[in-house]
């Protein structure tokens, strides 16, 4: 297995708020976890930058190899959730931060299996070498009204509420991801 990751600011914007980490474990595990900083918020990228340290260093520190597929999710879990009081406690310890978030997916590869936790519209996708297959399911507004049947996919696209995110690591004491 190849493991890659990269990021790009997009056209809209300058400043470039995600931050990703990336590796392997022992046992031909790999895992990775990506953090996009809420655009516009104070602290995105600090929000980013911590999240992505917290989970990774989680993963890396408690990965063990006998570890079942229950333990894999409890660690993923437990890993957002300790991301996530880290960042709101931050944010509630500096004015100047208030408020700030970011999205989180988290993965880990494990005999033949993928493991993801993630709250916001961070993606993850699986390659088969041929085509690119999305494996989580946005927590945004849009993705919520085509859930509903209220707007199609294609009008999600091009929908001009389509930043708004309905979870979100950071910003509230409690996290409810995926």
């Amino acid at each position: 297995m190849r493991v890659a990751a990269k990021t790009d600011a997009g056209r809209i914007r300058l400043a470039n708020e995600d931050c990703y980490y990336v590796g392997e474990l022992p046992g031909g595990v790999a895992w990775a976890v990506i953090c996009d900083g809420m655009g516009g918020a104070a602290g995105g990228d600090i929000a980013s930058q911590t999240a992505a340290n917290c989970v990774s260093d989680m993963i890396v520190n408690s990965y063990q190899e006998q570890m079942g597929s229950r333990s894999i999710r409890r660690l993923l879990v437990t890993a957002l959730d300790n991301a996530n009081l880290r960042v709101h406690d931050i944010s509630l310890a500096n004015e100047s931060l208030a408020g700030m978030g970011t999205t989180v997916v988290a993965a880990i590869v494990a005999d033949r299996k993928v493991y993801i936790a993630h709250a916001g519209d961070s993606r993850a996708y699986i390659f088969d070498g041929k085509k690119l297959t999305q494996l989580t399911k946005d927590h945004s507004l849009v993705q919520e009204m085509v859930d509903i049947g209220q707007i199609t996919e294609d009008e999600a696209r091009i929908h001009p509420r389509k930043n708004l995110i309905t979870r979100v690591l950071g910003v509230y004491e409690t996290l409810d991801g995926d």
